[in-house]
């Protein structure tokens, strides 16, 4: 169970896709948490992994900064190698079939307000 001021490593898994887990994991084995330092927030932001933090060394920052980067290598829902991928105006963290099934979502729920299924027909 999570504080305010301290997340514990299940629910930092929850914040973000299940193909981050292991990134998670690395950083909870890795860490001081939370016997000298507290995480604030875990989220995903520009396509990678946040990681916030409280009571880092310069060091322990270098093994976040190293997991936020492995992040943007790897698909956020499903864990597979990847590169960083552009949806609208959103970056997104996706190998090709993860990214294929969140396209058709974000479509599908663009084209099923009555709105867009009008200017859309419009443009045709």
């Amino acid at each position: 169970m999570s504080s305010f001021m301290n997340i514990d490593r299940e629910d930092a898994k929850h914040m973000v896709g299940k193909g981050w887990s292991k990134i998670i994991d690395m950083l909870y084995d890795e860490l001081p948490i939370p016997d000298k330092m507290q995480v604030h927030q875990v989220k995903e932001k520009f396509g990678g992994l946040r990681f916030y933090v409280s009571g880092a060394t310069k060091e322990e920052y270098a093994i976040i900064t190293k997991a936020e980067h492995m992040s943007e290598e790897t698909c956020e829902d499903c864990g597979k190698p990847t590169t960083m991928k552009k949806s609208g105006n959103w970056l997104m963290c996706l190998c090709d079939d993860c990214f294929d099934v969140a396209e058709q979502h974000r479509l599908s729920a663009y084209y099923n307000t009555d709105s867009a299924k009008n200017a859309h027909t419009e443009k045709e």
